[in-house]
């Protein structure tokens, strides 16, 4: 969808509804525009920009323009407006984000603002990001259980524990997302190491269940024999295991892949050594222990580590359209063109 960006008015909005902490810029809009008893997108063609609808995709990754002019007219910073949006570009957000239905709810806020108007209802950033793991607003674990539900003795016990390294990898997912320092491996790759066959006390189950052993228990959904590449889910508590997989290997990434070698089927073997191939040589012997990892805080490794298997696709692709080129240009002499006239 194109946004135009066209003249400003002499002024800003007077008034401006004040912004709650993780909220969506589109809700922002919407609850500005209240106040003037128009729409979000009149509100936004008075700032000269028009914008399609749906508007729900304001809140992803804008211009620099448009988050200038956005700022301009909100009376506020492009950061601001910046932490607004998704830190995903639209076409990610299939694997990310949801659109219309969120991932998740919070029910202490959907009680806080049920005697508000819908228009006038915030809406939070986090309620629709596949890897938060609690509400922007209010900080409260997604529906993992609340003081008004009945009695269940199958509740399942998320420790402390494990609530609180499912936090930091939460936060460590973002990091990554938005390029920043985030660890030794991108998320997938550590879910895939984690989805390998192994075998324990005889019993054939997923690495999952070494790294995360709170989460063996049916409701986090961690015994699947599928391989796990993408948090999108709308399991909270399969969220909150695999967030907390995310921290626990980088704590120790050697330690965890020695874990996992260990215990691993020969398939799970095999599996792990496909992935070593397509990682840089140097961080590779890093983490086969045939080399020292880096000292310090891993910094830039995992952004590394996409860039060298982006390159390696690339290879391929090439590789695949000069063999096809090849073969045309073999075959050419044998199948002439003939001309329509």
């Amino acid at each position: 969808m194109t946004v135009a960006l066209g003249a400003a008015p002499p002024k800003p909005l007077p008034i401006i509804v004040k912004p709650i902490v993780d909220e969506l810029l589109s809700s922002w809009l919407r609850r500005t525009a209240h106040v003037y008893t128009t729409t979000a997108v009149d509100v936004l063609a008075h700032f000269g920009i028009v914008w399609p609808d749906p508007l729900r995709q304001a809140d992803f990754a804008q211009s620099a323009r448009i988050k200038a002019r956005l700022a301009w007219g909100l009376r506020t910073t492009e950061a601001r407006i910046h932490r607004a949006g998704h830190p995903v570009p639209a076409w990610r957000a299939n694997e990310l984000v949801a659109i219309d239905i969120p991932f998740s709810r919070c029910a202490a806020c959907e009680q806080t603002w049920s005697s508000t108007s819908p228009a006038l209802r915030p809406y939070s950033r986090s309620w629709y990001e596949a890897w938060r793991v609690k509400c922007g607003f209010c900080g409260r674990p997604f529906h993992l259980g609340a003081s008004s539900s009945p009695p269940n003795p199958d509740a399942v016990l998320v420790t402390d524990r494990l609530w609180r390294d499912a936090v930091h990898g939460s936060e460590l997912f973002e990091r990554y997302l938005l390029g920043h320092p985030c660890g030794w491996l991108p998320p997938r790759l550590i879910w895939s190491l984690a989805s390998i066959p192994v075998r324990r006390r005889h019993r054939l189950q997923m690495a999952f269940e070494l790294i995360v052993p709170e989460a063996s228990a049916p409701t986090f959904g961690m015994r699947q024999e599928t391989c796990v590449t993408t948090c999108r889910t709308i399991n909270p508590f399969r969220r909150v295991g695999m967030m907390a997989a995310v921290q626990r290997f980088n704590q120790d990434p050697r330690g965890w892949l020695r874990k996992f070698s260990s215990s691993a089927t020969v398939a799970g073997r095999t599996a792990i050594a496909r992935l070593l191939s397509t990682l840089p040589d140097a961080i590779a012997g890093s983490m086969r222990g045939d080399a020292p990892l880096p000292a310090g805080a891993p910094g830039y490794l995992c952004q590394a580590v996409e860039a060298h298997q982006i390159r390696l696709k690339l290879a391929v692709n090439l590789g695949q359209i000069r063999d096809f080129c090849t073969e045309l240009n073999v075959n050419a002499p044998h199948n002439p063109v003939e001309s329509l006239r």
